[in-house]
């Protein structure tokens, strides 16, 4: 047991902790795919039905683990962002609490090393997240649910029992962790593919949190299926028209991440420890190649895809170097030292990296001017980008307070319709409304039909010359739109009002 001038104090640990996360987040807005996820919890709070008024291909999990701080900010009238920031806040205490726990119950060796592995995960869920401007995104939740799953991993890699009502907890964290992305499963696969090898018997796949884990996502699965048909349709008529943004498996093979993958196998490999030490490090190890596998599967190399490589690969690094220093019967006094020394360190790298990033993710969507025209001239009205981004609906909606009362959140299904040109030119020709996909067509309906029904105060037209996910094809899409004369006779009644970047903007008249 650590003596009292060897813990690093719970307070100062919390301190650092909120802090961070409240000075870094101030410096940036929110990550687009957060902002979106959370206005369409709130749009189900206003009576809206998931993938039947508002389309999103993800699993609704996405959605629902919003519910708590939409639901706090209607019922108590507080700003959704500052709750949306707490809850996160809340479930990555929780997650940490339980982390703390595991750690008490794996071997002597790392019980005295239990207060580096919590800076270490701190790191790993708050600072380096924030810096990556993620907090919030799926990602993000699934390895700060994951986590404890992984720790007890290594106390059933030690043949040790855990409590019910611990096998429970990990067990509901880690299924919901799984729920976000199907890709995730890989991650839940090789670690018990390793666990069932190290241990020699299969019997290891009946433990208590793995059939908690079992049962809550055929739970979640039949939850779908029965309660929410729309969204399994929707990926069906779709999904397969997302392709037009992947990157490619290089995107993901030849990014720093995956170096950093490779070269913590090589330390794994090189290193001397005792073989138990040895053993979870190689789990821990086993878990990122499970990331790895799932950036790669998704092949678009995103920032926030990659996260999960980098973050469990620095996790294993740093776990590494503590081993280390214990080996070498290094004081205990000044392997604290060191890690407060990291710890500040990254707190200070982290808060200039975000204001580095926050700056330029504000120049990309010319975000600042686009929300203070929003909140001077459509205060609480509807708002539409015609763009195939997130960016700048959302945050710009979240922070403006103009409404997004509309199926798509951006244009994403339409690339797909258009991304093998037969001529290979840069230019492209439009499909005439009667000679249309079922898909296009039903996708053009629905947008047509969304702006008729709502229409928007401030129209902002994207026209930057190559847009996400037309690669090279010069896409314009008012003279898309305009084939359709429906749209012609609403376009009608919008004049120009200004460019603002890479947007024209539009005034209802």
């Amino acid at each position: 047991m650590l003596r009292t001038h060897e813990w690093i104090p719970w307070w100062l640990l919390i301190a650092v902790f909120f802090v961070f996360t409240i000075i870094t987040l101030s410096y940036s807005y929110m990550n687009l795919d957060v902002a979106w996820l959370l206005y369409a919890a709130q749009r189900l709070l206003e009576g809206a039905k998931l993938n039947v008024d508002v389309y999103e291909i993800n699993p609704p999990i996405s959605v629902y683990f919003n519910l708590p701080p939409a639901l706090l900010s209607k019922y108590l009238g507080l700003p959704v962002i500052p709750l949306f920031y707490s809850y996160m806040i809340l479930v990555i205490g929780i997650s940490l609490w339980l982390c703390w726990h595991l750690t008490k119950l794996i071997s002597k060796n790392y019980a005295s090393g239990r207060y580096y592995i919590l800076v270490s995960l701190v790191f790993i869920t708050t600072i380096w997240v924030i810096t990556k401007i993620q907090f919030g995104q799926r990602e993000h939740i699934a390895i700060v649910l994951l986590m404890p799953y992984l720790l007890a991993a290594i106390v059933r890699l030690q043949r040790k029992d855990l409590s019910l009502p611990t096998a429970l907890a990990v067990g509901l964290l880690a299924g919901a962790g799984l729920s976000f992305k199907p890709f995730f499963l890989g991650v839940w696969i090789l670690v018990e593919i390793y666990l069932v090898a190290s241990l020699k018997s299969l019997s290891s796949l009946w433990r208590k949190e793995n059939l908690i884990i079992a049962l809550f996502l055929t739970l979640f699965a039949l939850f779908v299926l029965i309660f929410q048909p729309h969204y399994l349709q929707l990926v069906l008529l779709l999904g397969k028209y997302y392709q037009p943004f992947n990157n490619g498996y290089s995107a993901v093979i030849f990014s720093n991440e995956a170096i950093l993958w490779l070269l913590t196998g090589i330390v794994i490999c090189l290193i001397k420890l005792d073989q138990e030490d040895k053993a979870a490090i190689f789990l821990l190890y086993v878990a990122s190649t499970g990331f790895l596998l799932s950036a790669l599967i998704q092949q678009k190399g995103w920032p926030n895809h990659l996260y999960l490589i980098s973050a469990s690969c620095l996790f294993v690094l740093l776990l590494v170097i503590y081993k280390l220093l214990e080996k070498y019967r290094i004081s205990k006094k000044y392997i604290l030292v060191w890690s407060y020394v990291i710890f500040l360190g990254f707190f200070a790298i982290g808060v200039i990296e975000t204001r580095r990033s926050a700056h330029i993710y504000n120049n990309i969507a010319s975000l600042p001017q686009l929300i203070a025209l929003l909140k001077e001239s459509a205060p609480k009205e509807p708002v539409y980008v015609l763009t195939t981004h997130l960016r700048p609906s959302f945050p710009m909606i979240n922070y403006s307070g103009a409404s997004w009362p509309y199926h798509f959140p951006s244009f994403w299904p339409l690339p797909g319709f258009y991304c093998n040109p037969s001529n290979g030119s840069d230019e492209i020709s439009y499909h005439p409304p009667d000679t249309m996909s079922p898909e296009e067509r039903f996708f053009l309906d629905t947008i047509i039909s969304d702006l008729r029904i709502n229409p928007p105060k401030l129209l902002l037209v994207d026209q930057s010359k190559y847009k996400i996910g037309f690669g090279k094809l010069n896409f314009n899409f008012l003279d898309y739109f305009c084939n359709d004369p429906r749209f012609l006779t609403f376009f009608e009644g919008y004049e120009y009002l200004k460019q603002v970047g890479n947007y024209a903007i539009y005034q209802r008249r």
